[in-house]
């Protein structure tokens, strides 16, 4: 999430569910669309097409999804090129409730393996929320950290990811991905040939 401002693409559907698509580039301070959510009985938000940015653009959407206070994830770098041992103090980032209009109903999260890195970090700071977020789609990139950049002699710049994203159970999804609770293929060529998407009319039909 997050990126260079640029207008989002949110989509309001004539009745239940209502629809938030997040784009990479969206930068609207973690306000949600001005559809009226308080008639809707379900939120589908679609951040399948999300290549990062910056985190606390995801907390404060996920700010506007509960009426109760939890973790999102906890965050630690590597600090010694040798010893795999040594980290850097836990850092943990909280979900707490926004003061501003909000959604507490059904959340149905399309993701696939195009969220990546922030994406990734909206996805899994919605795990702890209740009632559950369904997640629908492909498991994400897995690939959660900031880049640490370093400077060879020779000029030439390169980046390492050093960081760990862990949920508040101690499990971390680097490498695999977020996994979807219902999965279904993210644009297959039979869904792009034919002018659909299999995922999103899974989840505007999915109940719990």
């Amino acid at each position: 999430m997050g990126g260079p401002a640029s207008s989002p693409s949110r989509t309001p559907t004539a009745g239940p569910p209502a629809s938030v698509a997040i784009q990479a580039g969206d930068n609207q301070q973690g306000e949600p669309g001005q559809t009226d959510l308080a008639s809707r009985k379900r939120l589908v938000i679609d951040p399948r097409i999300n290549l990062g940015g910056w985190d606390n653009l995801g907390l404060a959407v996920a700010a506007h999804l509960t009426s109760r206070e939890f973790v999102a994830y906890r965050k630690q770098a590597r600090i010694d090129p040798v010893d795999r041992s040594k980290w850097t103090e836990v850092q943990t980032s909280v979900v707490r409730p926004s003061t501003r209009p909000s959604f507490h109903g059904e959340v149905v999260q399309l993701i696939g393996p195009l969220a990546i890195s922030a994406g990734e970090t909206f996805t899994q700071a919605l795990m702890n929320r209740e009632p559950k977020v369904v997640r629908i789609g492909e498991n994400t990139q897995g690939v959660f950290s900031d880049m640490l950049v370093r400077r060879l002699p020779n000029g030439w710049i390169f980046t390492l990811q050093n960081e760990v994203y862990r949920t508040e159970a101690g499990t971390t999804f680097d490498g695999p991905g977020i996994p979807p609770d219902v999965v279904v293929p993210v644009f297959p060529d039979g869904d792009l040939e034919a002018g659909r998407d299999g995922v999103l009319e899974r989840a505007i039909g999915a109940r719990r």
